[in-house]
């Protein structure tokens, strides 16, 4: 059992060659009891036949489930929020530096001339 306080049920279902319907067969609870009824039944070559486990849940265990995902699920905000955030606040100084950047690149290839200072397209001296 993958669940050891949690019963396991077996379904068996039969799906139509033609159409492909489903119908459920039955609802066991052990493997043994589902090979017994197969062993009753007549099977013939592309006979398709599907068995499901499942696993019976109560609402107190769900409930916890659901509490976790809640707490995950808020987390999961406040943590994008702090990265929405801290990208603005990138965007925003890289902005800055893209214009200090621009000002020593025109340094750089002898735009300014002597005496004058570098100014960004706003008019403030860089």
């Amino acid at each position: 059992m993958s669940h050891p306080d949690k019963p396991e049920y077996f379904t068996l279902t039969s799906i139509c060659e033609y159409d492909g319907t489903a119908s459920v067969i039955g609802i066991f609870e052990n493997i043994d009891a589902l090979y017994y009824r197969m062993k009753q039944m007549y099977l013939h070559c592309g006979k398709e036949l599907h068995i499901e486990c499942f696993h019976l849940s109560d609402a107190e265990s769900e409930a916890k489930e659901w509490s976790k995902t809640n707490v995950s699920r808020k987390e999961y905000q406040r943590n994008e929020e702090m990265r929405e955030a801290r990208l603005k606040e990138w965007e925003e100084h890289h902005e800055e530096w893209d214009e200090l950047h621009e000002g020593f690149e025109q340094m750089m290839e002898g735009n300014v001339k002597e005496g004058e200072g570098l100014y960004d397209d706003k008019g403030r001296e860089i």
